[in-house]
Protein backbone atom coordinates (compact mmCIF):
# COMPACT_ATOMS: atom_id res chain seq x y z
CA UNK A 1 0.00 0.00 0.00
CA UNK A 2 1.37 3.52 -0.86
CA UNK A 3 2.09 5.85 2.27
CA UNK A 4 -1.38 8.45 1.99
CA UNK A 5 -0.13 11.78 0.33
CA UNK A 6 3.24 10.16 0.66
CA UNK A 7 5.02 13.75 2.72
CA UNK A 8 9.00 14.13 2.51
CA UNK A 9 10.52 12.85 5.26
CA UNK A 10 14.16 13.20 6.88
CA UNK A 11 15.28 10.21 8.26
CA UNK A 12 18.43 11.61 10.83
CA UNK A 13 20.65 9.83 11.52
CA UNK A 14 23.61 10.95 13.84
CA UNK A 15 26.64 9.40 13.87
CA UNK A 16 29.65 9.22 17.04
CA UNK A 17 32.70 8.05 17.02
CA UNK A 18 32.21 4.26 17.77
CA UNK A 19 29.75 3.93 14.68
CA UNK A 20 31.49 5.59 12.10
CA UNK A 21 32.23 2.33 10.20
CA UNK A 22 31.16 0.30 7.36
CA UNK A 23 29.76 -2.07 9.88
CA UNK A 24 27.84 -0.29 11.62
CA UNK A 25 26.90 2.76 9.42
CA UNK A 26 26.79 0.66 6.17
CA UNK A 27 24.64 -1.53 8.16
CA UNK A 28 22.42 1.18 9.03
CA UNK A 29 22.26 2.90 5.50
CA UNK A 30 22.01 -0.38 3.68
CA UNK A 31 18.69 -1.19 5.62
CA UNK A 32 17.52 2.82 4.59
CA UNK A 33 17.51 2.54 1.30
CA UNK A 34 15.43 -0.52 1.01
CA UNK A 35 12.51 1.32 2.09
CA UNK A 36 8.96 0.53 0.74
CA UNK A 37 8.31 4.39 0.55
CA UNK A 38 9.01 6.29 -2.55
CA UNK A 39 12.40 6.49 -2.75
CA UNK A 40 12.19 10.52 -4.19
CA UNK A 41 10.14 11.57 -0.79
CA UNK A 42 12.67 10.67 1.83
CA UNK A 43 16.54 11.59 2.17
CA UNK A 44 19.17 10.57 4.90
CA UNK A 45 21.16 13.14 6.39
CA UNK A 46 23.73 11.63 8.20
CA UNK A 47 25.20 14.02 11.03
CA UNK A 48 28.82 13.35 11.73
CA UNK A 49 29.00 14.17 15.64
CA UNK A 50 33.13 14.59 15.75
CA UNK A 51 33.35 11.38 13.92
CA UNK A 52 35.29 12.19 10.66
CA UNK A 53 33.00 10.30 8.40
CA UNK A 54 32.34 12.29 5.38
CA UNK A 55 34.52 9.89 3.53
CA UNK A 56 32.53 7.27 4.09
CA UNK A 57 29.60 9.07 3.97
CA UNK A 58 30.66 9.64 0.07
CA UNK A 59 31.36 6.25 -0.24
CA UNK A 60 27.61 4.52 0.75
CA UNK A 61 26.19 7.35 -1.08
CA UNK A 62 28.30 6.51 -4.61
CA UNK A 63 27.77 2.80 -3.27
CA UNK A 64 23.86 3.35 -3.30
CA UNK A 65 23.37 6.09 -6.15
CA UNK A 66 21.16 4.21 -8.51
CA UNK A 67 18.56 3.35 -5.95
CA UNK A 68 17.16 7.42 -5.49
CA UNK A 69 17.64 8.04 -2.52
CA UNK A 70 19.67 11.52 -1.92
CA UNK A 71 22.28 10.69 1.69
CA UNK A 72 23.42 14.32 2.67
CA UNK A 73 26.36 15.03 4.59
CA UNK A 74 26.43 17.57 7.34
CA UNK A 75 29.16 17.76 10.62
CA UNK A 76 31.33 19.81 12.91
CA UNK A 77 34.88 18.62 14.17
CA UNK A 78 34.12 17.86 17.68
CA UNK A 79 31.72 15.35 19.33
CA UNK A 80 28.78 17.31 20.89
CA UNK A 81 27.01 14.71 21.59
CA UNK A 82 23.49 12.80 20.20
CA UNK A 83 21.11 15.59 21.57
CA UNK A 84 23.03 18.37 19.92
CA UNK A 85 23.94 16.39 16.66
CA UNK A 86 19.81 15.76 16.32
CA UNK A 87 18.81 19.39 16.83
CA UNK A 88 21.45 20.09 14.70
CA UNK A 89 20.13 17.56 12.07
CA UNK A 90 16.55 18.89 12.95
CA UNK A 91 17.81 22.79 11.77
CA UNK A 92 18.94 21.07 8.26
CA UNK A 93 16.77 18.65 7.22
CA UNK A 94 13.71 19.21 4.54
CA UNK A 95 11.40 16.84 5.74
CA UNK A 96 8.02 17.49 6.70
CA UNK A 97 8.23 14.38 8.70
CA UNK A 98 11.61 13.02 10.48
CA UNK A 99 12.57 10.23 12.25
CA UNK A 100 15.96 9.40 13.95
CA UNK A 101 17.51 6.30 12.97
CA UNK A 102 21.07 5.23 15.33
CA UNK A 103 23.86 4.67 13.26
CA UNK A 104 24.25 1.17 14.49
CA UNK A 105 20.93 0.04 13.73
CA UNK A 106 18.34 -1.14 11.22
CA UNK A 107 15.10 -0.79 9.93
CA UNK A 108 12.73 -2.58 8.47
CA UNK A 109 11.88 -2.12 4.98
CA UNK A 110 8.41 -0.97 5.66
CA UNK A 111 8.99 1.87 8.38
CA UNK A 112 8.12 4.91 6.72
CA UNK A 113 5.35 3.65 4.83
CA UNK A 114 3.58 2.04 7.74
CA UNK A 115 4.52 5.03 10.21
CA UNK A 116 3.54 7.99 7.47
CA UNK A 117 0.09 5.38 6.79
CA UNK A 118 -0.87 5.31 10.49
CA UNK A 119 -0.14 8.96 10.94
CA UNK A 120 -2.40 10.13 8.28
CA UNK A 121 -5.15 7.50 9.29
CA UNK A 122 -4.81 8.83 13.20
CA UNK A 123 -4.86 12.52 12.08
CA UNK A 124 -7.96 11.85 10.09
CA UNK A 125 -9.86 10.23 12.43
CA UNK A 126 -9.01 12.26 15.41
CA UNK A 127 -8.42 15.51 13.85
CA UNK A 128 -9.34 17.70 17.02
CA UNK A 129 -6.58 15.63 18.31
CA UNK A 130 -2.41 16.90 18.40
CA UNK A 131 -1.11 14.04 16.80
CA UNK A 132 2.30 14.85 16.72
CA UNK A 133 4.43 11.25 16.43
CA UNK A 134 3.68 7.78 15.08
CA UNK A 135 5.62 4.39 15.92
CA UNK A 136 6.10 0.80 16.28
CA UNK A 137 7.64 -1.68 18.55
CA UNK A 138 11.28 -3.52 18.21
CA UNK A 139 13.30 -6.18 17.23
CA UNK A 140 16.19 -6.34 19.78
CA UNK A 141 18.77 -8.82 17.95
CA UNK A 142 21.59 -9.58 19.65
CA UNK A 143 24.66 -9.35 17.38
CA UNK A 144 26.73 -11.84 20.02
CA UNK A 145 24.42 -14.83 19.24
CA UNK A 146 22.11 -13.15 16.86
CA UNK A 147 19.29 -14.15 19.34
CA UNK A 148 15.92 -12.08 18.43
CA UNK A 149 13.03 -10.78 20.91
CA UNK A 150 9.98 -8.28 20.08
CA UNK A 151 9.01 -5.39 22.17
CA UNK A 152 5.78 -3.42 21.74
CA UNK A 153 5.82 0.27 22.57
CA UNK A 154 3.17 2.68 24.68
CA UNK A 155 3.39 6.23 25.49
CA UNK A 156 5.34 5.58 28.46
CA UNK A 157 7.96 2.88 27.28
CA UNK A 158 8.71 5.12 23.83
CA UNK A 159 10.23 7.47 26.48
CA UNK A 160 13.06 4.68 26.79
CA UNK A 161 14.05 4.40 23.00
CA UNK A 162 13.01 7.28 20.82
CA UNK A 163 14.60 5.97 17.81
CA UNK A 164 12.37 4.89 14.76
CA UNK A 165 9.93 7.07 15.91
CA UNK A 166 8.25 9.61 12.91
CA UNK A 167 7.80 12.83 14.31
CA UNK A 168 5.95 15.56 12.28
CA UNK A 169 8.44 18.32 12.44
CA UNK A 170 6.23 21.65 13.11
CA UNK A 171 5.94 20.13 16.41
CA UNK A 172 9.22 19.05 17.29
CA UNK A 173 9.94 22.79 16.60
CA UNK A 174 6.50 23.75 18.24
CA UNK A 175 8.18 22.66 21.77
CA UNK A 176 11.74 23.64 20.89
CA UNK A 177 13.37 20.42 19.79
CA UNK A 178 15.77 18.34 21.21
CA UNK A 179 18.10 19.47 23.98
CA UNK A 180 21.51 20.00 22.22
CA UNK A 181 22.89 20.06 26.33
CA UNK A 182 21.70 16.42 26.72
CA UNK A 183 24.24 13.75 25.92
CA UNK A 184 22.07 10.80 26.80
CA UNK A 185 18.06 10.31 27.46
CA UNK A 186 17.82 13.56 24.50
CA UNK A 187 14.58 10.84 23.43
CA UNK A 188 13.40 10.62 26.85
CA UNK A 189 13.36 14.56 27.29
CA UNK A 190 12.15 15.36 23.80
CA UNK A 191 9.23 13.20 24.21
CA UNK A 192 8.51 14.00 27.80
CA UNK A 193 7.94 17.54 26.58
CA UNK A 194 5.91 16.70 23.66
CA UNK A 195 3.36 14.69 25.82
CA UNK A 196 3.24 17.63 28.55
CA UNK A 197 2.05 20.22 25.49
CA UNK A 198 -0.90 17.70 24.75
CA UNK A 199 0.36 15.94 21.80
CA UNK A 200 -0.17 12.24 21.40
CA UNK A 201 1.25 9.50 19.16
CA UNK A 202 -0.34 6.74 16.97
CA UNK A 203 1.32 3.39 17.28
CA UNK A 204 1.37 0.45 15.05
CA UNK A 205 0.87 -3.48 16.44
CA UNK A 206 4.36 -4.46 14.47
CA UNK A 207 7.82 -4.84 15.14
CA UNK A 208 9.53 -2.55 12.69
CA UNK A 209 12.69 -1.06 14.31
CA UNK A 210 16.06 -3.34 14.71
CA UNK A 211 17.62 -2.45 18.16
CA UNK A 212 21.26 -4.27 17.66
CA UNK A 213 22.87 -4.63 21.19
CA UNK A 214 26.57 -5.51 21.67
CA UNK A 215 29.05 -4.14 23.51
CA UNK A 216 29.81 -0.82 21.90
CA UNK A 217 25.48 -0.18 22.59
CA UNK A 218 25.91 3.78 24.24
CA UNK A 219 23.04 2.53 26.50
CA UNK A 220 25.22 0.24 27.87
CA UNK A 221 25.76 1.97 30.56
CA UNK A 222 22.39 1.75 32.51
CA UNK A 223 23.16 3.88 35.68
CA UNK A 224 24.05 7.27 33.20
CA UNK A 225 21.40 6.85 31.55
CA UNK A 226 18.93 6.39 34.48
CA UNK A 227 21.32 9.54 35.98
CA UNK A 228 20.22 11.63 33.05
CA UNK A 229 16.31 10.72 32.75
CA UNK A 230 16.40 11.82 36.41
CA UNK A 231 17.65 14.90 36.03
CA UNK A 232 15.37 15.19 33.16
CA UNK A 233 12.77 14.56 35.90
CA UNK A 234 13.52 17.20 37.88
CA UNK A 235 13.21 19.79 35.24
Amino acid sequence: MKALGSPFITVLVTVGKLYATDGFLGRAIGSLVSQTYPHEKFEILVVDDGSNCRKLVQELSARHASVGVEIRYEGYPEPKGVGYASQFGIERSRGEFFTRVDADDTVLPTLLEVLTDAFCAARLMQPLQKIAYAYGGLIVINDVDGSESMLLRNEETIRDHGAGVLFLVKSVVHIGGYNPTLPNAEDYDLLRRLQQQGYQGCSVPSCLYQYHRHGKNLTNNVVERQAAVDAVRRQ
